[in-house]
């Protein structure tokens, strides 16, 4: 009856037991005598199997498996109310969202996890290293939301955005999904570009009308300009466009661009070749490394940064991961 009692229990959401005991007892029946009942408080012995079940959540919470350790999360924070279950369910929804730049829904979740976090802090069971850790990627992720609803986000950081995605791709090349991380490779290099040339030169080459921001900020060099492209400027200009552009605005990072055309053109050709592309090829753990490894190394010469630089950017936007030690169990 006992044991049935703490499975139902467990099934309902309770965690703790009350169960009256005594040391004086009726030597034939066993049973408490009357006037010597002590009761005892105790946890609920089948707890056990929802930890199971919890370092399962980690486990696929850790592998990047999102939405799977968010339902087991959830389940168990029905049979278990304890806050680090409930932080846990909604850490793996925003980062999923966050995976999935889905920055906005990210964003939203994340004010929930802030809340539990400062809920938590006058019981001392989160490390002040994970607070922190949580704490400063709140920060980042309100910079790689476009916006918010129809309100443009004044806090928007393209060249974050472009980090991201480079982190986006480790994370598909340690799940082996080689391509999407390949693909990721060169896009961020494409708007890392698209952020330099916004930040210095004020042109979000990424607009279609780009060409209106030129005008305005540059009248003196319009006809250079219609002159390179022969009087039919791209509306979305590719690598050889935009060394155009950087030649025309006699930009400093022309010749860093001209420098690495080389290895983009590369990556470009690798990517061009992929299924799900232009091709009908598949990426290998080679292809995709190499590629993140052009993408470091144009985005640190492109940002001027040294390669330790870039890495210490990096750390801020690589998800976090849970261990039992400081959140589960």
């Amino acid at each position: 009856m006992t044991a049935g009692l703490a499975l139902a229990g467990t099934k309902f959401g309770i965690s703790i037991f009350k169960y009256i005991g005594g040391e004086l007892r009726d030597p034939i029946t066993g049973r408490v005598i009357t006037g010597y009942e002590k009761p005892l408080t105790m946890n609920n012995p089948f707890q056990e199997f929802v930890i199971e079940n919890l370092e399962d959540g980690v486990t696929f919470f850790n592998a990047y498996h999102f939405e799977v350790a968010e339902k087991i999360f959830k389940k168990c924070y029905q049979k278990i109310s304890d806050p680090r279950i409930k932080l846990a369910s909604e850490m793996a929804h925003a980062f999923g969202c966050w995976d999935t730049f889905q920055y906005e829904q990210a964003v939203e979740t994340y004010s929930k996890i802030t809340k539990l976090v400062k809920e938590m802090a006058n019981f001392e069971i989160l490390s002040e290293t994970f607070k922190n850790t949580l704490t400063s990627m709140k920060k980042s992720l309100n910079k790689l939301s476009y916006s918010f609803g129809r309100r443009l986000n004044p806090n928007y950081d393209r060249e974050l955005s472009a980090l991201d995605i480079v982190c986006n791709a480790e994370r598909r090349i340690e799940t082996g999904r080689y391509d999407d991380a390949l693909i990721r490779g060169y896009r961020a290099i494409e708007i890392i570009i698209e952020a330099k040339i916004e930040k210095e030169n004020k042109i979000k080459i990424w607009d279609p009308l780009w060409e209106s921001d030129f005008i305005r900020l540059y009248p003196e060099k319009v006809r250079i300009l219609s002159e390179k492209f022969k009087d039919k400027l791209p509306k979305r200009p590719y690598l050889e466009d935009v060394l155009t552009l950087l030649e025309v605005l006699e930009s400093p990072f022309l010749k860093i661009l001209s420098d690495k055309k080389f290895d983009i053109d590369n990556l470009r050709t690798r990517r061009n070749k992929l299924r799900l592309i232009h091709g009908i090829g598949c990426a290998t753990k080679s292809d995709a490394e190499g590629c993140l490894k052009t993408s470091k190394d144009f985005m640190a010469n492109w940002l001027q940064l040294t390669p330790e630089q870039l890495e210490e950017q990096l750390k801020k936007l690589r998800f976090p991961k849970l261990s039992p030690e400081h959140l589960i169990l």
